[in-house]
């Protein structure tokens, strides 16, 4: 709304809708945080001054000297103006969600504000608010805004406890498909086990053919002693190279 002063008619339902839900963030927040650091004595304390509050609302909103009990028109000079600042302090003060004002003092539900604030107060309808009720509703309003504190902190611990459980959950997947590996490792060596046995078989079958296809296979690309149409002296005699195969090699005279 850029800091202007706006009339609370013009306002749309979603700049209503923004800052309602702003509002309520930021009070719940601080509702609990209040709340959950408050100790036995200090909640008997703030609810002796709930009373006295409410003892001195009583006095102040009563008209007459005269009576004993608030009837609905002391509420009128409370709520005969439209200023927004007026209905949210209204809104506080009675416990009951802040509506849009209307010109003539009349809520955005069509029922005026001083209407519904005396509704909330009239506990029995008998259109009499007395000092008992007043203080009854202003301690339900004290008790209500405890009761909604220890509420939404229960809901942050069970939201905790979906996070800690969903660790817990994670944990014990891994540790599942850990045991499993263990398991098919066990299958694994066995089948490996069982591989290492066949090639050393083999190796005593083949160990010696095999051993010397490397050794001729050394001679013959890595040493390369002669050529084929070389002279070799053997015993006396020469011979020459005719034919060089990878296990043998041909000489003639």
């Amino acid at each position: 709304m850029d800091g202007k002063k706006v009339d609370a008619a013009s306002v749309r339902p979603a700049d209503w809708d923004r800052l309602r839900a702003g509002i309520a963030l930021k009070t719940f927040t601080a509702l609990v945080k209040k709340y959950q650091s408050m100790g036995e004595q200090e909640e008997a304390r703030r609810l002796r001054e709930a009373r006295r509050f409410a003892r001195g609302l009583f006095w102040n909103v009563k008209g007459e000297e005269g009576r004993a009990v608030v009837v609905r028109r002391d509420f009128d000079a409370f709520f005969e103006d439209s200023e927004i600042g007026d209905q949210v302090m209204a809104g506080r003060l009675l416990g009951f969600r802040a509506a849009a004002r209307l010109p003539g003092g009349r809520s955005a539900c069509g029922r005026p504000l001083g209407f519904r604030a005396f509704a909330y107060f009239d506990k029995d309808n008998d259109a009499a608010i007395t000092a008992d009720e007043m203080r009854s509703s202003v301690v339900a309003v004290f008790k209500e805004r405890r009761n909604m504190a220890a509420s939404l902190e229960v809901r942050r611990r069970k939201r905790v406890d979906v996070l800690d459980t969903d660790s817990i959950v994670r944990s014990l997947q891994f540790g599942i498909g850990v045991a499993i590996h263990f398991v098919f490792s066990a299958v694994y060596l066995l089948g490996f086990s069982t591989f290492s046995a066949l090639v050393l078989a083999f190796t005593f079958v083949f160990g010696n053919s095999v051993r010397n296809v490397y050794e001729s296979m050394l001679f013959l690309f890595v040493e390369h002693a002669y050529d084929v149409g070389d002279l070799l002296e053997l015993d006396g005699s020469t011979w020459r190279v005719k034919q060089i195969d990878l296990m043998y090699t041909v000489l003639t005279k």
